[in-house]
């Protein structure tokens, strides 16, 4: 898990502090997480979308960090390291690879954060498209943030990909008016 997220968690989210426009959608965010071992059976996920600055992925980090709690498996990856890494793990050993996509393929909870900032390529969009269909496949739960609307989405990506992710999660928008982060000119 990286440093920044090692503290995510849904008291430490509400101790901060939540911008009332925020409020509903972290609050069914929370009740995903609260029924997460029926979701994990079904093979249920989210889709969190919106701008940059709006708890999307701390919130992905802390349903993952309950999910740990709970003794369930689990997996964090950004889109472009997760790309990297495929090439890389591919290039050095081929016994590497096909471990790094079986476990993405089988952890019972993935949280893929930033779809849409990966690099695009035919080769990379036929890889997103096999992991993801392989977790439909085996209804395993799938966390997916991003920056990306229904069009920008639908552009990107096949529809077989849009389809699965619209039966399999419960999509939720986060909007507000500016990144929660502080500016440059705070800090």
């Amino acid at each position: 898990m990286f440093c920044r997220y090692q503290q995510a968690s849904f008291a430490a989210i509400e101790l901060r502090g939540v911008p009332k426009e925020l409020r509903q959608p972290v609050a069914v965010v929370r009740e995903y997480a609260e029924k997460l071992p029926s979701h994990l059976a079904a093979g249920e996920g989210l889709v969190l979308r919106g701008p940059v600055g709006t708890l999307k992925t701390t919130l992905a980090v802390a349903v993952l960090q309950y999910c740990l709690q709970l003794g369930e498996r689990a997996l964090f990856l950004t889109m472009p390291s997760l790309i990297d890494s495929i090439f890389s793990a591919k290039a050095v050993s081929p016994e590497d690879w096909l471990r790094f996509e079986s476990r993405l393929r089988q952890v019972p909870l993935l949280v893929l954060d930033d779809l849409g900032a990966e690099w695009g390529s035919s080769y990379v969009t036929s890889k997103i498209d096999a992991i993801f269909s392989e977790r439909y496949n085996r209804k395993k739960s799938t966390i997916v943030t991003t920056n990306l609307a229904g069009q920008a989405l639908r552009s990107r990506y096949p529809d077989r990909i849009i389809d699965r992710l619209r039966e399999t999660t419960q999509i939720i928008t986060f909007n507000t008016e500016e990144s929660l982060r502080l500016s440059l000119d705070e800090s």
